[in-house]
């Protein structure tokens, strides 16, 4: 068996972190000219995990002109806009397959969540940021890699990762040129695919997976069924506080009902163009193919208990 320290892999993707980290985002600072008006807004999808964001994200960059983090852009997150320049994966995209595994999906071309990303200007703990809580230094390197990504791509730039949720504030007041895009889904449905992703990660129901809301600790006794209720609750309460704090106008915010893109993708799809174009966007379709519908899973594939247990939270409380 060969020994892990043995593997050379290993030992050059943490070097090109390293380079990523601490020498290539200073390409971005010595190409930045200029705090400017955005040339096209970045759009930034925002709901509950497990909520359909990635198969949103891939129907939307099928059909839409837009550009968007893939995995070669995460793969050199200190420098993404040097790889759109260059290799231009957002216009040369194949036939994006609709699968994924926790968000995370194959091929260099298809949607990335682009963590190593995020956390170039976001903490990892605490999950949620207020204004108060953003580094004005890390906010302009923000904007300007932002900026330099849409420069490049001369085109939208659309993101999925879920933390965004709970970095709304900053988001829209260092990007006040943002427009947003709330998934939601079937609080039941979405409840038990929660429950489901914390079984395969962790062999148990206990574990708290993916973005936190500001009161886990106050919910870390209770019921894995009542935790994924109010962790969905949560996070769109968030939402929608959020961006009325911010002062955003509901003509900035896409709504989606992740039952009507399994549905009827093409009618969601027409109606984002639409969206883009009342927010001074227009944007072309691709010449792909999009499915006329999306199958549903209706199956308990969580423990019966603790599903009818989450089901009965969800109805009466």
């Amino acid at each position: 068996m060969k020994s892990k320290y043995l593997n050379p892999v290993k030992y050059i993707n943490k070097i090109l972190y390293y380079c990523n980290k601490y020498i290539f985002c200073l390409v971005e600072k010595l190409t930045f000219s200029g705090n400017k008006k955005l040339k096209f807004p970045p759009i930034f999808i925002v709901g509950a995990p497990r909520s359909g964001s990635t198969l949103t994200i891939q129907l939307i960059v099928q059909a839409l002109e837009l550009s968007y983090m893939t995995n070669r852009h995460a793969k050199y997150f200190g420098m993404p806009f040097v790889v759109e320049k260059f290799f231009n994966p957002t216009n040369n995209i194949d036939n994006i397959s609709f699968t994924s595994n926790h968000g995370r999906t194959k091929g260099s071309h298809s949607p990335s969540e682009a963590g190593n990303w995020w956390y170039r200007f976001f903490r990892k703990s605490p999950s949620y940021i207020s204004l108060a809580d953003a580094n004005e230094n890390d906010m302009k390197k923000f904007r300007r890699s932002v900026s330099l990504m849409i420069n490049a791509a001369q085109k939208p730039l659309i993101f999925k990762n879920m933390y965004e949720t709970v970095r709304i504030q900053p988001i829209k007041k260092y990007l006040p040129e943002s427009l947003f895009v709330f998934l939601e889904r079937s609080e039941i449905d979405n409840g038990h695919s929660l429950l489901e992703t914390r079984y395969k990660v962790y062999n148990d129901y206990n574990t708290w997976w993916s973005v936190e809301v500001p009161d886990r600790n106050d919910l870390k006794s209770c019921h894995p069924g009542k935790q994924v209720i109010e962790q969905i609750r949560g996070l769109n309460s968030i939402v929608h506080e959020d961006l009325v704090k911010m002062g955003v106008n509901q003509e900035e915010v896409f709504n989606i009902l992740y039952e009507d893109l399994c549905e009827n993708p093409e009618k969601v799809i027409a109606n984002l163009q639409k969206f883009l174009e009342k927010n001074g966007t227009k944007v072309a379709r691709r010449e792909y193919n999009i499915p006329n519908n999306f199958p549903r899973r209706t199956n308990i594939r969580i423990d019966e208990d603790i599903y009818k247990v989450m089901v009965g939270y969800s109805k009466n409380d």
